[in-house]
């Protein structure tokens, strides 16, 4: 309707009517009537060739026709006319980077970001930064893309591509955490974005909380079911979560169109060996060593398939090969400007072509194949990058590039080989070492990871990634001493460097040393004043020093840039419960739930409120919302604690017995069944429990400890046994002290068992059944006046415990 309204007054000047016209033939491009476009356009160009509008939408259309070079000199032709002028600059940077002149291209957007006056970002910067940081990240040069990046989170904060870029970038650093506070702001408004769903499910996968990470990747494949690399993620997270009935329930459906794929079969036998069928687990195993003989090993889970956007990288790299030989370079042009704009039928048969003309020149080969990965076509790629290989052993993209893609494949045996054969042939990056460190990571290989991690520091002692990532896998292992040393080298080096200051300030939380922590994020937040991250670990480090009103503070800071930031509206509910602020913890869970309505975390923390509002029904209903969204072993812990306080015993044990059902080996939640059922008198079905967990983890202490009760509580002679048994393994816990201690005067041994219960009171002054004890230990000691002291302060103040009734009596004995 635009389009057909458009009048030109008789009153415009020559340069007004081409602007005009140049709008209308763009807005006729944008419907698709070229034609129409171009006879307009003619008109704008006979009324003035030089207006600015004219110029861009001449270019606009010389790029719908995949006409790169002419769009080049047109672009000349108008910097000739607009100097300097940062939107033609930015359409030459981009075309340059299609072509594969990625120098020229980095330059050219380059001038764009420095075009703009201090302390603004143009929009044309923007998208130069973005352009920019994406090619970076291909090029896996994440220090100088994270450089760009970095102050487009004061710009466009909530901007969902800056925010994507940002958590790949997070991700490939290692940096989880950044990663998925990133991507969730994607899906605040973007909740359908499949490559976000993906990459947000392996980073979940990587932090190793895999229960978000199965919910996300079912999301993702109920949209993109032929996506093997995320169905075999998503039975590697059932897996981990010991549910292996779903993973072969998710793995099945495709064996018959991957019938080759080593992990996939290596996945499904296992699988099937821990739902207990051994005949179709070992079968599985069969089929996978028959696929990969002498590659395969059996092992608790397979490696993970890391996310990657790097084929048309690859292809890239390739084409700069071919052009600083001087040959068939236009071909190659057209090949990567296609690829560029996803027409991958012409780029595949364009490099056919090519090939037909050369088709023994490796580099082109392995351009072929580098087409086919772009598209999609693992197989072909496969087969091409082989030949390419076959033709020049020591190609070193063609390797990569088969490395990359039996990643992305899930086929880790085969990229751990490729990447071997590269760290063998003393490849002058990296990127090999580091890559194999993450597969083995995935692994579970703890030990080869920093191995790798170790030999990638020494022999790359420039690169900081090999640290600060051996410094991140100590901490994860609680090897604190490790860290610090780690980190303490990479400062001296990289003072300004924020993840070694993040990674610090980590340190120091984990080892109490909070006032440090404090110390060492100020100092961060200097460097990067628009780190949210490191705001909220700074609240984190107030609040564990009681500084409440500070922890408030910070987190107000984080919550007026960022006011639909997670991790900080989650902490301040937190704070908000803690100070008796309920109803203003009340509207962060709902804002929390408001933007995320997937995520279950509002729902939680708003079930949290509503249980310091002494309201559990309300409560209930909350955690119950959250368990539909992602069912967790502290909320099946939650939702029992609640019913539990009705007096609905049966019930209480429901949700605990649900997720017992598919995490039989969670031994938390085991523990808190067992001692539910011995709370409700239940003790039979409460020493069932501990049992178990006794069979998963011989040197449970809590087990033991409340075993030993139950045991002593029903007469049972093993009572002694296994409270010695809770003594030995924690002879410094007051609640095994007070165990072992009351079993012990009742079994005829009364100095030891009165040493004990001192000690346990003395560390529990405050808990009157452990005072009763230690009173009646006295009283059989002979201690009359200590054990009367002990028992009339104790009656005196009214307070309820076991043994009242008992401690009562005794007093009147003493009294005499």
């Amino acid at each position: 309707m635009l389009v057909n309204d458009f009048v030109l007054k008789a009153g415009y000047s020559d340069s007004i009517k081409a602007e005009l016209l140049a709008l209308r033939a763009a807005a006729e491009a944008s419907l698709e009537d070229t034609g129409k476009a171009q006879a307009t356009l003619r008109e704008a160009v006979a009324l003035d060739p030089t207006a600015f509008q004219v110029s861009m939408t001449q270019i606009q259309l010389l790029l719908d026709e995949d006409d790169r070079q002419a769009a080049n000199g047109q672009i000349d032709a108008a910097l000739k006319e607009y100097p300097g002028n940062p939107e033609l600059l930015l359409l030459q940077g981009r075309i340059a980077l299609a072509e594969g002149d990625i120098g020229v291209g980095k330059q050219l957007l380059q001038a764009v970001i420095e075009s703009d006056p201090p302390n603004f970002i143009s929009i044309y910067s923007v998208n130069a930064r973005l352009n920019l940081v994406e090619q970076l990240i291909l090029e896996e040069d994440l220090e100088e893309a994270q450089r760009y990046l970095a102050p487009l989170f004061g710009r466009t904060a909530n901007a969902p591509y800056t925010n994507y870029l940002g958590g790949l970038l997070a991700f490939e650093k290692g940096e989880y955490d950044l990663a998925e506070q990133r991507l969730l702001k994607v899906l605040k408004v973007a909740p359908g974005h499949a490559p976000t769903r993906l990459l947000f499910a392996t980073v979940n996968f990587a932090q190793q909380d895999y229960e978000q990470a199965a919910y996300f990747l079912s999301k993702y494949l109920a949209v993109n079911p032929e996506h093997l690399a995320a169905r075999k993620l998503l039975g590697r997270s059932y897996m981990r979560l010991d549910q292996p009935g779903e993973a072969r329930q998710v793995l099945q459906p495709v064996m018959d169109e991957a019938s080759n794929d080593t992990e996939l079969l290596t996945l499904v036998g296992l699988s099937a060996l821990r739902s207990g069928d051994s005949a179709a687990g070992i079968a599985g195993l069969e089929r996978a060593l028959a696929a990969d003989a002498g590659k395969v090993t059996l092992r608790k889970e397979l490696a993970s398939v890391y996310m990657t956007t790097g084929e048309t990288g690859l292809a890239i790299q390739e084409l700069q090969r071919l052009m600083d030989r001087g040959g068939n370079e236009q071909e190659a042009l057209l090949i990567i400007g296609s690829l560029r704009n996803g027409e991958f039928e012409w780029a595949i048969s364009t490099s056919l072509d090519l090939l037909a003309s050369n088709p023994q020149d490796p580099a082109i080969t392995s351009l072929v194949g580098n087409v086919f990965a772009a598209s999609g076509d693992y197989r072909e790629a496969r087969r091409y990058l082989e030949q390419a290989l076959s033709l020049k052993p020591d190609l070193i993209p063609a390797t990569m590039a088969l490395a990359r893609i039996e990643e992305l494949e899930g086929n880790t045996d085969k990229a751990i080989v490729f990447y071997r054969s590269l760290v063998g042939a003393n490849v002058d990056s990296v990127v090999p070492l580091l890559a194999l460190a993450r597969l083995e990571g995935r692994r579970g290989n703890t030990q080869q990871v920093v191995d790798l991690l170790q030999a990638a520091s020494k022999e790359f002692p420039d690169e900081s990634r090999p640290q600060i990532l051996l410094a991140e896998q100590y901490l994860r292992e609680k090897q604190y001493q490790k860290v610090g040393l780690l980190l303490e080298e990479a400062a001296r080096d990289k003072t300004d460097q924020p993840v070694v200051l993040f990674l610090q300030a980590r340190l120091l939380i984990a080892t109490g040393r909070h006032q440090e922590a404090v110390t060492a994020l100020t100092g961060l937040l200097e460097i990067d004043q628009e780190s949210a991250v490191a705001r909220v670990l700074l609240a984190e480090a107030y609040l564990h020093m009681g500084s409440v009103q500070h922890a408030r503070e910070v987190l107000g800071k984080v919550l007026w840039q960022h006011p639909d930031d997670v991790p900080a509206l989650a902490l301040m509910t937190k704070i908000e419960i803690l100070s008796g602020n309920l109803d203003q913890a009340m509207r962060h869970s709902q804002r929390i739930q408001k933007n995320y309505p997937e995520l279950y975390l509002g729902y939680q923390l708003q079930g949290d409120v509503w249980v310091a509002k002494k309201k559990d029904a309300e409560a209930g209903r909350q955690y119950a919302q959250a368990w539909e969204r992602m069912p967790r072993s502290e909320l099946a812990i939650r939702r029992a604690e609640v019913v539990l306080r009705s007096d609905n015993n049966e019930a209480a044990v429901e949700p605990l017995l649900s997720w017992l059902v598919e995490h039989p080996g969670d031994l938390r939640v085991r523990r808190f069944l067992g001692a539910t059922y011995h709370d409700t008198g239940r003790d039979d079905l409460a020493t069932a429990e501990y049992l178990k967990v006794l069979a998963l983890h011989a040197d449970d202490v809590a087990a033991l400890n409340n075993l030993a009760w139950i045991y002593f509580q029903g007469n049972d002679p093993g009572a002694r046994t296994m409270a010695e048994r809770a003594y030995r393994l924690a002879g410094d816990n007051p609640g095994v002290l007070d165990t072992f201690g009351w079993i012990l005067i009742h079994q005829d041994d009364v100095d030891r068992g009165t040493e004990l219960l001192k000690r346990a009171s003395k560390q529990l002054p405050g808990v009157a059944e452990v005072s009763y004890h230690y009173a009646v230990a006295l009283q059989l000691s002979g201690e009359h006046q200590q054990a009367r002291d002990i028992l009339e302060t104790l009656l005196a103040d009214g307070k309820l415990f076991d043994g009242r009734e008992h401690a009562r009596q005794l007093l009147k004995e003493i009294q005499g």
